[in-house]
């Protein structure tokens, strides 16, 4: 319980850490937005916010190789009151829409690893898994 309480902290405290914000998702029926907040040394995070509050985050780094857009993942978090409600699911989607390739870090919670599994058996989605990390992107896209 101490880890929740913990991460919700940083959670609220981190998301007003930013050089600057941009809003790449909205989803009218459950009122979240999903916010791209870019910080130093190629950093970047996104927030699910409703109503104003943070409600979850994933941060990672940026890499742009030939061409291609890579968000190595290093920390997610959604709020315990919003867990099990598609709120992850909202983020990674969010991430994958702005044309970056997403891959997992290599520690997996069991709701990450769920998150993941729901993640392969997207349609839309190429994912595979490499050793002990997970790597997915939109099928339009060449990996």
């Amino acid at each position: 319980m101490s880890v929740s309480i913990s991460q919700t902290s940083l959670l609220k405290n981190n998301y007003k850490n930013r050089l600057s914000k941009e809003v790449v998702a909205h989803c009218p029926e459950s009122g979240i937005t999903i916010e791209l907040h870019n910080r130093d040394m190629g950093r970047e995070a996104f927030y699910a916010v409703k109503n104003g509050e943070p409600i979850a985050y994933c941060v990672g780094h940026r890499m742009v190789r030939k061409s291609k857009q890579w968000f190595c993942i290093k920390s997610t978090f959604v709020r315990p009151d919003h867990q099990k409600q598609g709120v992850g699911m909202m983020v990674y989607t969010a991430i994958l829409n702005t044309g970056r390739t997403i891959i997992s870090d290599y520690e997996l919670s069991e709701g990450a690893m769920a998150l993941w599994s729901k993640l392969r058996n997207n349609p839309a989605l190429r994912v595979r898994k490499e050793w002990r990390q997970y790597i997915a992107r939109l099928v339009k896209q060449e990996m």
